[in-house]
């Protein structure tokens, strides 16, 4: 994972759609499919510009009711996957 500083954004390759709430994704590139939940779901629509960790973890903290630290935790395996699967950019 890349440093504080550094901002992630979806990757504009990536064709994705909400089904029932929850975002769907397809990599054309690599073919990789993934499913969000519901969170998930939120922070994928956040990043369609630019956002850092802690906007990223701002954001789901007013949208959400959870420990800070349970947050930051998920963004960061969230993040952590979907750079895995180059869903994302970093810049």
């Amino acid at each position: 994972m890349a440093g504080d500083g550094a901002r992630y954004v979806r990757n504009d390759q990536v064709v994705w759609n909400t089904v029932d709430g929850e975002a769907v994704a397809l990599n054309p590139e690599t073919g990789v499919y993934y499913g969000f939940n519901t969170t998930a779901s939120v922070v994928w629509q956040y990043l369609a510009s630019p956002k850092t960790v802690k906007e990223i973890i701002d954001f789901v903290a007013s949208e959400f009711s959870a420990d800070p630290t349970r947050i930051h935790d998920d963004v960061v395996v969230l993040l952590q996957d979907l750079e895995q699967y180059s869903l994302i950019r970093i810049m």
